[in-house]
């Protein structure tokens, strides 16, 4: 649900703790808040940077488009999260520049974390299977007779590809 609109500016903006904290009466605020004393959680987040309802909130609106994409836009400048955490930052609105670079988020987190799963998933695999899903013929052949795809590649899972 988090991502059927995502518009970054305007009354419509993912900004789930401003509207929160804006809100005469935020029924929402009060009971995080409640449910975070009683829990006792983030009691041992230093008290400068709480872990308090308006941080629950920015933590949701990481989930959405506009808040991984534009988090210093939504989150401030400091992109806090409560207790110590910091979302990592975009280019902006993308987490690829028009030169190319990637984003903080993308090299320093995203991408390093997606590589372990992926590292992770294969050495659990068996590969002369993974290569049979993948290639047409006997992986041992020579590297001509790797390249012949089958009709339809599939991926690691085993899935057909479009």
């Amino acid at each position: 649900m988090n991502g059927l609109e995502s518009p970054l500016s305007g009354p419509m903006a993912n900004d789930y703790a401003s509207i929160a904290t804006s809100a005469p009466d935020s029924k929402l605020m009060t009971t995080i808040e409640s449910y975070l004393s009683e829990q006792n959680v983030g009691a041992d987040c230093p008290e400068t940077d709480p872990l308090d309802a308006a941080a629950v909130l920015r933590r949701a609106t990481t989930q959405s488009c506009a808040g991984c994409h534009a988090p210093t836009a939504l989150l401030g400048e400091t992109r806090s999260l409560g207790c110590g955490l910091t979302w990592p930052d975009s280019h902006g609105e993308t987490h690829i520049n028009e030169k190319g670079e990637l984003s903080p988020a993308l090299k320093d987190l995203f991408l390093p974390h997606r590589a372990e799963v992926l590292q992770t998933f294969l050495q659990s695999c068996d590969p002369a299977a993974i290569d049979d899903n993948l290639l047409a013929g006997n992986p041992a052949d020579p590297p001509e007779s790797a390249a012949k795809l089958l009709p339809s590649p599939r991926t690691l899972g085993g899935s057909l590809t479009h």
